[in-house]
């Protein structure tokens, strides 16, 4: 067995240093996440959203009206392996590895040399937000892997005349729909990466596009079946257009379009820069015109829900340039600077306000509680100062400000300069990255929670934009020198 091991090694000096430095990288990433296992068990609680995602897990799989159950049903299939909290927490972590490998081998398919390609890993495996979020009972690490394996099965499909594996691409993009509902776009960007990417005839690049829908149609046309037969709603989320309120209540003016009938009471009075962010327009009933008229999300019917969406949705058919100019300058800005609050409340998180939330947040207690009545995990375990020391390694990794700028730099060159194979690349690395950046801004709103699926994607196609970079580089200094042989003396 060793024999044929070494016979696969790559035959270079470099390939094999590379192939031990992702190895290394690898090891790294595992050392960091145990730390964390000893400094913190069973798992950072303090997000709001991990109550609800263990509650489906522990009784009604779709009793969540405003997320889908893919990530509450991963939890209870963990959970028949193993009971304990902590496991689960472990998986979380496998699965933020194989995220990193996965991307590797994704760029090294797409042509990527070995060193560039340790970038998306190197993003994964060592960026200390990515290794926080895996701690968390939150969607994050299964949808990581998630997106990571669409891009894997999508080079799949483009080197390969078998469509299984485009149809592969659509199960998990399908499966990534139930988990969040941004698995959509991802769908979405999965079957137009399929039909730009230049390895075979017109005709069967959409064919191909044709499987991964296809797949993808079968997966979530069975998640809505069994949804409605358990709730009676036809859809994803009973009340999933709470999200979109959210998001256009800032800016909606009713002097701009006509309130659907039963939703005048949701017109705002106060100028737009005076009204709270997103977050308070879906939950904060002080704040929110739809929570004082219709109640807690949680507890409206579905008429109620419409209401609300049809109230949303003639707003953004009314407004769209506003809708892009609270995406961008109140949002998407904030990639770079996560601070960049323009409003007193209701903004999503900065990674500084992530990394409070996820330790101490106010809900801590009573996720806590219900952890030690569906798991056999009882009480929590915290070694102040490794914890302290994988916090200070969080806050020095996060992918923002110039690092962010130079990586979405990077994406842009390989666009414009890479060739064959590697444009392929940069094509699908991009359009990941892309749905990951912004669909949350357009559908609801920043967070930093939201934002870190987006990095593994953006450094795999800022890796393919180094390596473009460097190989126009090279072709320039051998045509020079060209030049100076054939040069007579």
């Amino acid at each position: 067995m060793l024999r044929r091991l070494t016979e696969r090694l790559p035959p270079g000096r470099g390939e094999r240093t590379a192939l031990a430095a992702l190895l290394a990288v690898l090891a790294a990433g595992a050392a960091l996440r145990l730390w964390l296992m000893l400094a913190m068990r069973p798992a950072l609680v303090g997000y709001a959203d991990s109550y609800p995602y263990i509650g489906s897990a522990h009784g009604a799989l779709f009793g969540d009206p405003l997320r889908p159950a893919g990530y509450p049903l991963f939890l209870r299939v963990v959970h028949w392996v193993n009971a304990n909290l902590s496991f689960t927490t472990l998986v979380q972590h496998g699965l933020g590895l194989a995220s990193a490998l996965l991307l590797y081998l994704t760029a090294r398919r797409f042509g990527v040399p070995r060193w560039w390609a340790l970038l998306p890993a190197a993003a994964i495996a060592l960026g200390g937000p990515q290794i926080l979020i895996e701690h968390a009972p939150l969607t994050e690490a299964v949808f990581v892997f998630l997106q990571s394996a669409i891009v894997y099965l999508v080079a799949r499909a483009a080197g390969e005349r078998d469509w299984a594996w485009a149809a592969a691409a659509g199960v998990v993009a399908g499966i990534a729909v139930t988990v969040r509902t941004l698995g959509l776009l991802l769908l979405a960007a999965a079957a137009l990466a399929v039909v730009v990417t230049p390895a075979d005839g017109w005709r069967r690049r959409v064919a191909r596009a044709s499987a991964v829908l296809a797949a993808a149609a079968v997966i979530v046309g069975a998640y809505v079946v069994v949804h409605e037969q358990e709730t009676g709603y036809t859809g994803l989320t009973r009340a999933g257009g709470w999200n979109l309120y959210g998001r256009v209540a800032p800016f909606a003016d009713c002097e701009e379009f006509d309130p659907p009938a039963g939703t005048r009471a949701l017109c705002e009075r106060r100028p737009p820069d005076d009204r709270p962010g997103p977050n308070s327009y879906i939950f904060d009933g002080a704040e929110s015109p739809a929570v004082r008229e219709f109640g807690n999300l949680f507890e409206t019917t579905q008429a109620e829900n419409d209401k609300v969406e049809s109230f949303a949705r003639a707003a953004l058919r009314a407004q769209p340039l506003d809708w892009l100019d609270h995406v961008v300058t109140e949002d998407l800005v904030r990639y770079v600077s996560s601070e960049h609050l323009t409003r007193a409340a209701g903004q999503g998180l900065t990674f500084d306000g992530l990394q409070e939330t996820l330790v101490s947040g106010p809900v801590g207690g009573q996720t806590m509680t219900l952890v030690s009545t569906y798991y056999s995990t009882s009480g929590q375990y915290l070694h102040q100062g490794r914890f302290d020391a994988i916090t200070s390694y969080e806050r020095a990794t996060r992918p923002v400000g110039v690092l962010f700028v130079a990586l979405a730099l990077l994406a842009l060159l390989g666009l414009a300069l890479a060739r064959g194979r590697l444009r392929a690349g940069a094509l699908v690395f991009t359009a990941v990255a892309l749905v990951s950046i912004v669909g949350p801004p357009l559908t609801l709103f920043y967070d930093a929670r939201y934002a870190i699926p987006a990095f593994g994607p953006l450094a795999a196609a800022a890796a393919v934009g180094g390596a473009a970079l460097m190989a126009r580089v090279a072709a320039a200094r051998e045509r020079v020198a060209s030049g100076a042989r054939e040069r007579p003396t």
